[in-house]
């Protein structure tokens, strides 16, 4: 059990990347490949401590792991220039630099809007289901290619080492 002065291997983790973006962000290197870095370095940052967050096993990887924020972000953006990389890439790509052999995947969740119809609404307040399709309870459209992983119990997806890791890149960390 941890004290109070314990920190966990995510706030652990957080230090590191702090640090190492501190570091990066306060680099000489010149050039528009030098800005990109600093750059892109601030919203890797902030996407990594939101996966160690998710996850104690990635939390971990980045603590043990021997580079620095600074050397992982100008390998990304070195390996790309000037061509470019996406957002997606580089997050795989820097997970991948802390957790070598990873594999990431991306999920977009399209969350439509909702009209309310006055006509549709019963007695209780609540909007009928006139289509004839039961209500999954799902608020919005899943758009992946396998919708069988949705269905992984929260409980199975944090701090399971020896099992997959599920990041979650666009949402709040909730499977």
């Amino acid at each position: 059990m941890m004290n109070e002065t314990e920190k966990t291997w995510a706030e652990q983790a957080q230090d590191i990347l702090e640090a190492g973006l501190k570091q990066a962000q306060g680099g000489t290197k010149g050039g528009s490949q030098g800005a990109c870095e600093r750059y892109m370095a601030g919203e890797i940052c902030k996407m990594l401590e939101r996966f160690c967050y998710q996850s104690e096993d990635f939390a971990r990887a980045v603590v043990d792991r021997r580079g620095t924020l600074g050397e992982c972000v100008s390998g990304i953006v070195g390996g790309h220039w000037p061509k470019g990389i996406s957002d997606v890439e580089a997050y795989a790509e820097a997970v991948k630099y802390y957790m070598p052999g990873a594999k990431v995947r991306a999920t977009f969740r399209i969350d439509a809007p909702v009209e309310e119809d006055s006509d549709l609404l019963d007695l209780n307040g609540d909007i009928s289901h006139t289509d004839g399709v039961p209500d999954d309870g799902l608020d919005g459209l899943f758009c992946d290619n396998a919708p069988e992983e949705r269905q992984v119990p929260k409980s199975q997806t944090n701090g399971n080492s020896g099992g997959a890791i599920i990041l979650d890149l666009f949402g709040t960390g909730e499977a």
